[in-house]
């Protein structure tokens, strides 16, 4: 709700409204922003705040939110040494990319799956995942490149919601 009351406020409104939530409150918040208020947001905060409140995210989050700020800020965080070491190479790899593109938006770490996966299956790799790092809203599904089988390609994505709904017993290319 506060997020979503965030995003309809002007930027210097809500970064007003922001700077009065404590960092527990702030770090939720600015994890369910859209990137571009994040951004907003977050260039407001000076580095040591925005380094509280990265480690009070899960990785991804915490990565999306750096990987948005200046190059500058990117810098001194890094070189601050207090973010975990997956944080800052998720942070550099997708500040590479301009902010709107899917390079900028997306991680490396997501739960793979084969097509000939039964949804049991699927749900058993959901549980793998740690959920204080993060708790996925979809599973990618992947086939090896046939022409180079090192590679994966991505023939498609299935909600955690879909499977939990579907029959245990079901291939999830069939979800």
């Amino acid at each position: 709700d506060i997020a979503l009351a965030l995003e309809g406020l002007e930027v210097e409104h809500a970064v007003q409204f922001f700077a009065v939530l404590d960092d527990a409150k702030a770090a939720a918040v600015l994890g369910m922003l859209e990137p571009e208020h994040a951004k907003s947001i977050g260039d407001s905060l000076g580095p040591e705040k925005l380094d509280r409140l990265a480690h009070l995210l899960p990785k991804r989050e915490a990565a999306a939110l750096v990987s948005s700020q200046s190059k500058d800020a990117l810098h001194k965080l890094e070189r601050s040494g207090d973010l975990p070491q997956a944080v800052v190479e998720d942070a550099r790899r997708r500040s590479e990319y301009p902010g709107d593109t899917a390079g900028h938006l997306m991680t490396a770490e997501f739960v793979r799956l084969q097509p000939e996966m039964t949804v049991a299956q699927a749900l058993d790799e959901v549980r793998k995942t740690d959920p204080a790092e993060d708790i996925p809203d979809d599973m990618c599904v992947v086939e090896a490149d046939a022409a180079d089988p090192a590679r994966v390609r991505l023939v498609g994505i299935v909600s955690i919601r879909a499977a939990v709904m579907s029959r245990e017993e079901q291939a999830i290319s069939e979800v």
